[in-house]
Parts: C-alpha cells; sequence; structure tokens
C-alpha cells in the first residue's frame, strides 16, 4: 500500500504525519517476514527441503517487532478516540489480542521440533501458520484503509509531533538497545537461508 492511497503526495503525507509514514513503513518490514514465513511453509507443504530455524526466527521475529507496532497503533488509536468515536477502534484493539493469541500459540507449538514430528502434525501446524500469516495481512489491510484514513483527519501536527516522542518511549520499553537493527538484520539472514536452498 502506497503513501498515494492515504493522501495523494507521499511528501505531504510524511511531512504532515511522520508518525502515520512510520506505522506505514512497519506494515512493510511485517508484510516481508509475512511473506518469508509464507515462503518456508508452502516449500514444506510442497516437500522441499526447508532449514526448520526459520520459523522459530520468523515468529520471534512477528512477536518483537510487533509488540512495539500494536502499542504505537494504539497510542494513535488513543489520540483518534479524543475526537471522533468509531467503532473501527475497537475492533482493532480486538484483532490486536488475536494475532497477539494466535502468535503465543504458534510460538508455543513451535517449541517443539517440527522436523522430530509426524507429517499430519506438520501440515497442521503449517495450516495455522498461513492461517496466521492471512490473518496479519487483513489486519494491516484495515488499519491502512480505516485507521489510518482517520487518523489522518482527525490528527494535527501537535499530535504528530507527541506521537513520535512517544513513538521512541515505546521502542525504548520494548526493544533492547539496538534491538530494531538486530531485528531487521535476523530478517536478512532468514532470506538468505531460503535463497540458498531454492
Amino acid at each position: 500500500m502506497s503513501l498515494d492511497y492515504f493522501c495523494g503526495s507521499p511528501g505531504l503525507m510524511v511531512m504532515l504525519m511522520r508518525s502515520l509514514g512510520l506505522l506505514l513503513e512497519e506494515h512493510r518490514v511485517m508484510e516481508r517476514a509475512l511473506s518469508l514465513l509464507e515462503t518456508a511453509s508452502l516449500r514444506l507443504l510442497r516437500g522441499e527441503p526447508v532449514d526448520m530455524r526459520v520459523f522459530p526466527l520468523l515468529l520471534r521475529f512477528l512477536r518483537e517487532f510487533d509488540l512495539q507496532h500494536v502499542e504505537k497503533e494504539e497510542r494513535v488509536c488513543s489520540y483518534i478516540r479524543r475526537r471522533v468515536s468509531s467503532r473501527i477502534l475497537e475492533d482493532l484493539a480486538s484483532e490486536h489480542r488475536l494475532l497477539e493469541e494466535s502468535l503465543r500459540t504458534l510460538l508455543g507449538v513451535l517449541e517443539e521440533d517440527l522436523e522430530s514430528m509426524d507429517r499430519d502434525r506438520v501440515r497442521s501446524i503449517i495450516g495455522d501458520i498461513l492461517g496466521y500469516v492471512r490473518l496479519r495481512r487483513a489486519h494491516i489491510s484495515r488499519v491502512g484503509s480505516n485507521i489510518l484514513n482517520l487518523a489522518m483527519s482527525a490528527l494535527n501536527e501537535d499530535d504528530d509531533r507527541r506521537l513520535l516522542e512517544e513513538f521512541k518511549e515505546v521502542e525504548a520499553t520494548t526493544l533492547k538497545p539496538g534491538g530494531r537493527g538486530e531485528l531487521l538484520k535476523l530478517l536478512d539472514e532468514v532470506e538468505i537461508v531460503l535463497r540458498s536452498r531454492r
């Protein structure tokens, strides 16, 4: 989803609402992780070789990256709620809880070694992973088409400045020092592993 979708001019969007631009950038990063997770899952279903370490690594990435991202989205929603009442905002909070629980369940299941599981169990888990990927992508799309449009109409430059400061605090409290860079590096490493197994 491009910034053009939200206001016609990427420069104007970023200039007026840098906080929203950061959320969109994080959506692209999550989409990349979801694509890698989907690729690994589909390869495994086709019986192609897959380094099984990619599954817990990608789910760990999503858990850690998403923790700070969801907090940022919730901060934006709290600013919107001050000016606008919308059922969409409540739905978003419910989706966040559902996604968090789904991810926690997948991480728990993947504490077991996929390679030691029987084929039917692996297929079931991969089905769950692909379901999570679809759910997460649908959420990203809804945020893009609903929440960010609400934010563009409800927030002002002062809100944007405050949100940017709050985003820094969120990252400082949810990520280890250098954690964002480490997480992005982890995605690069998984991408290399998946590319080398083609």
